[in-house]
């Protein structure tokens, strides 16, 4: 069964001019008389029809075509714009989004030069159609791709949805940030040439094509240290975990690369014996703003996805410990592969613990990372 974009109800988004000139026409005799869905759209048609100075304009068929058209696109790409943002590290085209189309909101190309009431779009009022439908694709089917209209609480979403048409798809950084992006990543592929270079026999499951998770992981605890989280706990495969230890947590490359001779033998107790890309870590970070966060990176048992529960566990344990009732002190951050993501039942069913009140932690910091080797592959 189809459902209506969010925002919408069926009887607006099942919509046709006859009928809704025959609704609006009942909304401007009696209000009461129709159904509040309706009265809601209405009242929010007649105030984008308005002139400014409080009277409304005659309105049509042609006029409720138009307004509803442009809203229902915008609905359109909230919701699936981003299955046509431009992700592919190779710049393959992705498949067309026929709800993203103009036909498939009852618009065509002679509406482009049409002015329409943007709303809630951050544009002037009215906005031609072709400006309205330019900041869409912008905004949602740009580098970065943004699937919100899920988000299940009403506020949250109307939050994020701001947040996200406010920078319309521009995502800047300064030249010093950018250089220092670029020094992460840099780093990050060193590591990995060394270890196939040096240890070219051993596994090691590298993070190649992976790199940008480097100073995203770093932002990310920058940024959780400055909202006063005070401890973040960690969970990941084995694929760029040696780089993660390294790069992120702070593991010496002494350390690391100790555990790669064969005559290493750890202390039991600190899982002696296992290999280098299923270790744990823990530390205590100084970010650039000179707050202190602590690190914990759980060890990987093997088996994907199971270090979920371990790690909503722990982040529970611990804010129980620190008294964090509002449960922002002490975070969890879980890394997946693209395979392990979609195809491991454990990814599920944590998910579904996740607003029980004996297992809730307020919320999961979730990373896929994608280097095109498992389910996209």
């Amino acid at each position: 069964m189809s459902q209506s974009p969010r925002g919408l109800s069926p009887s607006v988004n099942s919509w046709n001019a006859e009928y809704l000139d025959a609704q609006y026409a009942q909304f401007k005799a009696d209000p009461a008389s129709i159904s509040p869905d309706l009265v809601s759209f209405f009242q929010g048609f007649d105030l984008g029809m308005s002139d400014g100075g409080g009277a409304v304009r005659a309105a049509g068929g042609e006029d409720l075509r138009l307004a509803l058209g442009v809203r229902m696109l915008i609905e359109a790409y909230r919701s699936r714009g981003h299955l046509s943002a431009a992700i592919d590290p190779f710049g393959r085209p992705r498949p067309a989004q026929p709800a993203l189309s103009l036909a498939a909101q009852g618009l065509s190309d002679a509406d482009l030069e049409k002015q329409a009431d943007p709303t809630p779009l951050p544009l002037a009022k009215p906005s031609t159609v072709r400006q309205i439908v330019g900041f869409l694709q912008q905004t949602y089917c740009g580098s970065v791709g943004s699937q919100l209209a899920l988000v299940p609480a009403e506020e949250e979403r109307a939050w994020l949805f701001e947040r996200v048409e406010q920078l319309a798809g521009q995502f800047t950084a300064a030249p010093a940030e950018q250089a220092d992006f670029a020094r992460q990543m840099i780093r990050s592929e060193e590591l990995e040439l060394f270890l196939q270079k040096r240890f070219g026999g051993y596994k090691r499951f590298s993070l190649e094509g992976g790199e940008s998770l480097i100073p995203g992981m770093n932002a990310i605890i920058n940024s959780a240290a400055d909202v006063g989280v005070e401890e973040l706990i960690i969970g990941m495969p084995h694929r760029g975990r040696v780089n993660i230890l390294q790069n992120v947590m702070g593991k010496t490359y002494e350390q690391i690369l100790s555990e790669y001779h064969d005559n290493f033998h750890g202390p039991l107790t600190d899982n002696g014996g296992d290999v280098p890309y299923h270790q744990g870590y823990s530390g205590t970070r100084k970010t650039p703003a000179g707050k202190y966060i602590d690190l914990s990176l759980s060890p990987n048992p093997s088996h994907l996805e199971s270090i979920d529960g371990i790690v909503e566990g722990r982040v529970r344990g611990k804010q129980r410990l620190r008294r964090d009732e509002d449960r922002r002190k002490v975070i969890p951050l879980i890394m997946h592969g693209d395979g392990a993501a979609i195809g491991q039942g454990a990814v599920a069913e944590v998910l579904n613990f996740s607003q029980l009140d004996g297992y809730k932690t307020g919320g999961t910091i979730h990373i896929v990372v994608n280097n095109l080797v498992a389910f996209t592959t």
